[in-house]
């Protein structure tokens, strides 16, 4: 069964930022696969698990979904149990529908009842703390993976490509003192108009920031590959 609650957006959290930390709660605490989008009027997240999980127990592609719609200051938030969907994008909203529970019966009502709540709660924690709600340094301690980078802020594991950490919503691209093009950290130049961006170095196990050359990190003792 879909559950509906409605938040006020404020404290500087935007749409994008709190549809990226949701993706960022379930993936990072809950553990699941996740895939998130922008859709016509806005976002749209969902979160499975496959290994011991819903598809095997079900005989069906089960996820949790998370919708969102944004009305001037206020965000329309929608969970519920559905299909995996592989159209996450603008062709999305229209089609989409919540399992009934018929089918998410077989997901267990212990998890329907509970992940819709924690979800609440994580994204009422987000707004009033203006990003900075989540547990801080979840990701110290383990290497990261090669599709991953750490906010400098927090120091939470974030998937490469995003533009606010998942945790506590600060942006995790440079911009292009040119253009204003947003560049991943690492990238010596603009990929839209070719400028010259200064290079940051941030150790792959704590984030703190290094000197070229430096071959252990000064915070964590981690060793250091400096790439040419």
């Amino acid at each position: 069964m879909a559950e509906s609650r409605v938040f006020k957006l404020m404290n500087g959290v935007t749409l994008e930022m709190l549809g990226e930390a949701v993706e960022g709660f379930l993936r990072d605490s809950k553990g699941m696969q996740t895939q998130a989008g922008q859709t016509t009027g806005g976002y749209l997240i969902q979160g499975r698990q496959e290994a011991d999980g819903w598809k095997r127990i079900s005989g069906t592609d089960q996820a949790i979904s998370v919708q969102m719609f944004k009305a001037e200051d206020v965000v329309n938030v929608t969970t519920g149990f559905g299909k995996w969907s592989d159209k996450i994008g603008a062709g999305v909203v229209g089609y989409f529908v919540f399992a009934p529970l018929a089918i998410t019966a077989a997901i267990g009502a212990f998890l329907q009842k509970k992940l819709p709540g924690e979800i609440f709660d994580f994204i009422e924690k987000f707004i009033l703390s203006g990003g900075q709600s989540a547990a801080i340094g979840m990701s110290v301690g383990r290497m990261l993976n090669q599709d991953e980078v750490i906010c400098k802020h927090c120091k939470t594991a974030n998937q490469k490509g995003k533009k606010f950490c998942s945790n506590c919503g600060a942006k995790l691209m440079k911009e292009c003192p040119k253009c204003g093009h947003d560049v991943e950290d690492g990238v010596k130049f603009c990929p839209d108009c070719g400028a010259l961006v200064e290079v940051e170095h941030n150790c792959p196990n704590c984030g703190t920031t290094y000197e070229e050359g430096q071959k252990f990190c000064l915070e964590c003792g981690t060793k250091l590959i400096n790439e040419e």
